[in-house]
Protein backbone atom coordinates (compact mmCIF):
# COMPACT_ATOMS: atom_id res chain seq x y z
CA UNK A 1 0.00 0.00 0.00
CA UNK A 2 1.67 3.45 -1.12
CA UNK A 3 -1.13 5.71 0.25
CA UNK A 4 -3.99 6.55 2.25
CA UNK A 5 -7.37 8.54 1.58
CA UNK A 6 -11.52 9.45 2.34
CA UNK A 7 -13.36 8.65 -0.86
CA UNK A 8 -14.45 11.85 -3.03
CA UNK A 9 -17.40 12.58 -2.34
CA UNK A 10 -18.17 9.40 -0.37
CA UNK A 11 -15.89 9.87 2.98
CA UNK A 12 -15.07 6.49 2.91
CA UNK A 13 -11.68 5.65 3.88
CA UNK A 14 -9.29 4.07 0.89
CA UNK A 15 -6.20 2.81 0.20
CA UNK A 16 -4.09 3.09 -2.98
CA UNK A 17 -2.82 -0.24 -3.45
CA UNK A 18 0.45 -0.99 -5.91
CA UNK A 19 0.18 -4.94 -6.83
CA UNK A 20 3.29 -6.83 -7.29
CA UNK A 21 4.68 -7.16 -10.26
CA UNK A 22 2.39 -4.43 -11.93
CA UNK A 23 3.82 -0.20 -12.23
CA UNK A 24 2.29 2.75 -10.79
CA UNK A 25 0.10 3.36 -13.65
CA UNK A 26 -1.68 -0.03 -12.32
CA UNK A 27 -2.09 1.30 -9.08
CA UNK A 28 -5.73 0.96 -7.49
CA UNK A 29 -7.92 2.79 -4.60
CA UNK A 30 -9.39 0.18 -2.53
CA UNK A 31 -12.05 0.25 0.13
CA UNK A 32 -10.44 -0.28 3.59
CA UNK A 33 -12.48 -3.16 4.15
CA UNK A 34 -11.54 -5.35 1.16
CA UNK A 35 -8.06 -4.73 3.08
CA UNK A 36 -6.55 -7.13 5.58
CA UNK A 37 -5.87 -5.50 8.91
CA UNK A 38 -2.05 -6.65 9.10
CA UNK A 39 -1.67 -4.77 5.49
CA UNK A 40 -2.67 -2.09 7.02
CA UNK A 41 -0.89 -2.02 10.50
CA UNK A 42 2.15 -2.43 8.37
CA UNK A 43 1.72 0.60 6.40
CA UNK A 44 1.08 2.93 9.44
CA UNK A 45 3.92 1.16 10.56
CA UNK A 46 6.76 0.88 8.43
CA UNK A 47 4.88 2.36 5.50
CA UNK A 48 5.68 5.70 3.21
CA UNK A 49 2.91 8.14 4.58
CA UNK A 50 4.68 11.25 2.43
CA UNK A 51 2.08 11.33 -0.06
CA UNK A 52 -0.78 10.57 2.35
CA UNK A 53 0.30 13.55 4.13
CA UNK A 54 0.88 16.03 1.24
CA UNK A 55 -1.34 18.80 0.80
CA UNK A 56 -3.53 18.38 -2.35
CA UNK A 57 -5.80 20.53 -4.44
CA UNK A 58 -9.52 20.49 -3.54
CA UNK A 59 -11.96 20.21 -6.44
CA UNK A 60 -13.68 24.06 -6.32
CA UNK A 61 -16.95 21.62 -7.20
CA UNK A 62 -16.28 20.07 -3.68
CA UNK A 63 -16.13 23.26 -1.25
CA UNK A 64 -19.02 24.33 -3.40
CA UNK A 65 -20.86 21.82 -2.07
CA UNK A 66 -19.32 21.92 1.44
CA UNK A 67 -17.86 18.39 0.89
CA UNK A 68 -14.40 20.09 0.62
CA UNK A 69 -11.85 19.11 4.08
CA UNK A 70 -9.90 21.66 5.46
CA UNK A 71 -6.26 20.94 5.79
CA UNK A 72 -6.82 20.33 9.92
CA UNK A 73 -9.51 17.57 8.84
CA UNK A 74 -8.11 16.09 6.34
CA UNK A 75 -4.94 15.68 9.17
CA UNK A 76 -7.33 14.56 11.90
CA UNK A 77 -8.86 12.06 9.53
CA UNK A 78 -5.23 10.60 8.61
CA UNK A 79 -4.88 10.55 12.51
CA UNK A 80 -8.17 8.91 13.27
CA UNK A 81 -7.85 6.39 10.76
CA UNK A 82 -3.88 5.50 11.96
CA UNK A 83 -5.33 5.24 15.74
CA UNK A 84 -8.08 3.05 14.88
CA UNK A 85 -5.53 0.83 12.97
CA UNK A 86 -2.60 0.63 15.28
CA UNK A 87 -4.64 1.13 18.34
CA UNK A 88 -7.72 -1.45 18.32
CA UNK A 89 -10.56 -0.97 20.46
CA UNK A 90 -10.75 -4.00 23.24
CA UNK A 91 -13.99 -5.54 23.78
CA UNK A 92 -13.91 -6.98 27.66
CA UNK A 93 -16.93 -8.70 29.99
CA UNK A 94 -17.01 -11.27 32.36
CA UNK A 95 -19.31 -13.88 33.05
CA UNK A 96 -20.00 -16.06 36.09
CA UNK A 97 -21.72 -19.77 35.39
CA UNK A 98 -23.28 -22.08 38.21
CA UNK A 99 -21.50 -25.50 37.34
CA UNK A 100 -23.38 -28.84 38.24
CA UNK A 101 -20.76 -29.90 40.43
CA UNK A 102 -21.39 -26.49 42.46
CA UNK A 103 -18.36 -24.69 41.50
CA UNK A 104 -18.57 -21.36 40.12
CA UNK A 105 -16.58 -20.81 36.91
CA UNK A 106 -15.16 -17.76 36.29
CA UNK A 107 -14.81 -16.81 32.65
CA UNK A 108 -12.42 -14.01 31.05
CA UNK A 109 -13.46 -12.85 27.39
CA UNK A 110 -10.99 -10.62 26.46
CA UNK A 111 -11.28 -10.39 22.16
CA UNK A 112 -8.33 -8.57 20.91
CA UNK A 113 -7.42 -9.75 17.10
CA UNK A 114 -9.58 -12.80 18.06
CA UNK A 115 -7.66 -14.02 20.98
CA UNK A 116 -10.04 -15.49 23.33
CA UNK A 117 -8.70 -16.75 27.43
CA UNK A 118 -9.88 -20.02 28.48
CA UNK A 119 -12.05 -20.82 31.15
CA UNK A 120 -10.73 -21.46 34.28
CA UNK A 121 -11.94 -22.54 38.13
CA UNK A 122 -11.86 -20.22 40.70
CA UNK A 123 -11.60 -21.87 44.34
Amino acid sequence: MIEYRSQPGTGLPQYKVRWKGYDYDQDEWVNYKDIDHSLKKDFWLNGNKGTTNSKRPVNKKMWQNGKGKSREETLRMIATERDRILNPSVTSYATIVKAPVKKLFYIDNTLSYNHVKKPYVMH
